[in-house]
């Protein structure tokens, strides 16, 4: 089943044939929405081109992060992109985001997000042949 979509004043219709589904969204939501998908991207675009100066657009200077590979919980930006940066070193990278939801709360200007992640690194120099995959 084919499925167009278009962003109208009143929101997003979805079409597909024979079946119309009208879906009120107010602009600050479907913006919210297409910003914080972009965030994301933004992510593995900044780790497999490892461009991690990217990062600052990805997190909050006081952001805390967590890749479960043994390092603990980093605190601060910098603290994630030297991590990352060590990390990668001998590693080409490509991360796969799929199944991103994003529930806005426009009366809270709040958002929440989720998504599933897959990255598979490929070794280089001592790493050389070897490839990971982790999910999450």
């Amino acid at each position: 089943m084919r499925f167009h979509s278009a962003i109208t004043s009143l929101g997003l219709m979805l079409t597909s044939v024979g079946l119309v589904l009208s879906i009120p969204l107010p602009i600050m939501q479907v913006a919210a929405i297409v910003e914080i998908d972009q965030v994301l991207a933004r992510f593995s675009v900044a780790v497999d081109t490892k461009d991690l100066a990217l990062l600052d657009d990805v997190f909050d200077a006081n952001a805390s992060a967590n890749f479960n590979d043994g390092s603990g919980i980093l605190h601060g930006r910098d603290a994630i992109r030297e991590a990352l940066e060590e990390g990668l070193a001998e590693l080409i990278s490509q991360h796969y985001l799929t199944t991103i939801t994003v529930d806005v709360d426009t009366q809270n200007r709040t958002a929440k997000s989720r998504s599933y992640l897959q990255g598979t690194f490929f070794g280089q120099g001592l790493l050389a042949n070897q490839t990971y995959t982790t999910y999450g």
